[in-house]
Order: C-alpha cells, then structure tokens, then sequence
C-alpha cells in the first residue's frame, strides 16, 4: 500500500497530511491534478459503461445485473 501512495504522491495525485488529533496517523487526500485525472476517468467509465449496455433489451439487462451481483458476492466471498 505504501508503495501505491508512494507512486501517486510521486505523479502529484495525491498528498500526504497527519491527522489533527492523531499524528501517527496519515491520510491522503487528491491534489487538484488528481481531481482532475477522477473527472476523467470517471467520464470515461461512464461512456464504457452506456456503450456496453446500449440496445441491450430489459431481459438482457437483468442478466448483466445478477451476473454483476454473482461476481460481487464471489470477491465478497474470498476477499
């Protein structure tokens, strides 16, 4: 974990700063860069997203939404 923080601080996504009433605790918070790099990865998601779902009819949906619901369980399950 400490490695990951150490990549993203590295990149300007995120910064490090002590917690006010604990200071052995350290908290990340995402720099201007890092919303920026959210917005749009979040974006992106999303047309993914519509563009895998699109013409699909509500039968079908209804299968993506327990096969999604399967796999959440599973990670549930053995994570």
């Amino acid at each position: 974990m400490t490695a990951t923080a150490d990549r993203l601080v590295k990149k300007g996504y995120v910064e490090r700063y002590r917690d006010e009433e604990d200071r052995r605790v350290i908290r990340l918070g995402l720099t201007h860069k890092g919303r920026v790099l959210f917005r749009a990865h979040r974006a992106f998601h999303n047309m993914m997203v519509k563009g895998f779902l699109k013409d699909m009819n509500d039968e079908e949906l209804k299968v993506v939404r327990k096969a999604l619901r399967n796999l959440e369980d599973f990670l549930d399950e053995h994570a």
